[in-house]
């Protein structure tokens, strides 16, 4: 089992509560490259990424959104 104080949870508050940071670097450009992954596995890092830009959706987000 994993701890939650394991340097792979650094990112996360309170545990669970939050977008999923999992082993992510600090590095904005990686959750870039890993929103633009295909798949469900990195469309998590979707999420975190609108959190780290203060919760905004930026210019240059990699998933478009239609209607």
């Amino acid at each position: 089992m994993v701890s939650k104080d394991s340097e792979n949870f650094k990112y996360h508050k309170n545990g669970f509560l939050e977008p999923d940071k999992w082993r992510w670097d600090g590095e904005i450009e990686t959750l870039y490259d890993w929103c633009k992954q295909k798949g469900t596995l990195y469309a998590k890092y979707c999420t975190a990424l609108i959190q780290v830009n203060g919760w905004e959706i930026p210019e240059d987000y990699p998933l478009k959104v239609s209607y």
